[in-house]
């Protein structure tokens, strides 16, 4: 008879956010045996259903101590990680980018943003590529950081947000010249403003979710 285990994914989701090892061994395990009850007594189905529910409420005390873990040195090590990811991303996001519009000045037809910004259906398009753009930040932020990958995944998002704010005024301070963001509607701008963080964090989740797990509690690393 096979002993039904917990959701793989969300066991190592609580184990990418960075929490002493020794504590948040003593979580997944707990929730590991209790789950073991309720398969057994309940049912797979409603065990399932159970750790759901307690994963989300052990999240908010390994999110802490994995806080207080880290520390300064820590969160300057994120930053650091966060900056190499958005780095790669914009790098790799222009590259095409450049090219396109290369191409289609050559042709003469260059880009015609205000043409965009006044389509529904093209906006929708470019929210979409953005989501997947995130995304791959977050995927390549956590990554970079095997210690607390959805750590080094959110503080990317934060500092991409930060970014994106700055951008704007800084165009305009020193070049003089309204920057094609502007050109969109204000429910664009706020769509793809709040969805920064939430792809991030999505790509974050991406990448924990493809390795491999560690049931026996072994540490996704020491480093801080």
């Amino acid at each position: 008879m096979i002993t039904p285990q917990p959701p793989r994914t969300i066991e190592l989701l609580l184990a990418s956010i960075g929490a002493e090892a020794e504590f948040r061994d003593i979580v997944i395990g707990d929730l590991a045996e209790e789950f073991a009850d309720r398969a057994a007594a309940d049912g797979s189905p409603a065990a399932q259903r159970w750790y759901y529910r307690e994963a989300i409420r052990a999240t908010p005390h390994l999110a802490y101590n994995s806080i207080r873990r880290l520390g300064v040195r820590g969160l300057w090590r994120r930053l650091g990680i966060a900056a190499s990811a958005y780095t790669i991303t914009i790098v790799a996001s222009l590259v095409p980018l450049a090219m396109l519009n290369g191409v289609a000045m050559s042709i003469g037809t260059p880009i015609p943003w205000k043409h965009f910004a006044s389509s529904p259906s093209m906006m929708v398009g470019s929210i979409a590529a953005d989501v997947a753009l995130t995304m791959f930040g977050g995927y390549v932020a956590a990554y970079l950081d095997e210690d607390a990958p959805l750590v080094a995944a959110g503080v990317l998002g934060m500092v991409w947000l930060t970014a994106v704010f700055a951008a704007g005024p800084m165009i305009r301070t020193f070049s003089h010249v309204t920057p094609p963001e502007s050109l969109f509607p204000i429910w664009y701008r706020s769509i793809a403003r709040v969805l920064v963080p939430i792809g991030t964090i999505a790509g974050g989740v991406v990448r924990v979710s493809t390795r491999k797990p560690a049931r026996d509690g072994a540490s996704l690393g020491a480093k801080v």
